[in-house]
């Protein structure tokens, strides 16, 4: 698979929609790599409460910390979306069937200063049900 991706690559869960400008998250993918030597840059979101959320810290645009689930105040969560470098498949743990980005790919990177993140301030819409549906069609005709 490695060798069938760009040098750059977007990373999207599937049941989300995002309101995003995703050239622009390719581009400043590419001025943290270059600047800050990123493998990733992951989309963050400013919210006011983490009880259900992992809690990002940031310097600049460095990911620094990553707590899942802590409680606090306004602070940052991952949008899950993401621009990666395909060096990225170095971090994945070989031979190992059940992985996940966020817990055994991330804090790697985060350990060794590879990742950015990018503070976006818009809505971004789970879609797990026909209520959820809905609501991003509401969504969509009030844009």
């Amino acid at each position: 698979m490695r060798d069938k991706l760009p040098q750059n690559f977007l990373v999207l869960p599937i049941d989300q929609y995002y309101d995003l400008d995703f050239l622009e998250l390719m581009k400043r993918h590419n001025m943290n790599q270059t600047i800050l030597r990123s493998l990733v840059t992951l989309t963050v979101v400013p919210i006011s409460t983490t009880k259900k959320y992992g809690n990002i810290s940031m310097i600049g645009s460095r990911i620094v910390k990553h707590e899942e689930k802590k409680t606090g105040k306004k602070t940052l969560i991952s949008a899950f979306a993401a621009v990666c470098d395909k060096q990225i498949f170095d971090y994945i743990p070989k031979g190992k069937i059940e992985w996940g980005l966020q817990k055994e790919v991330y804090p790697k990177l985060i350990e060794r200063r590879a990742m950015s993140g990018y503070i976006i301030n818009t809505p971004i819409f789970n879609i797990h049900s026909e209520k959820d549906i809905k609501r991003l069609i509401r969504y969509l005709k009030n844009k």
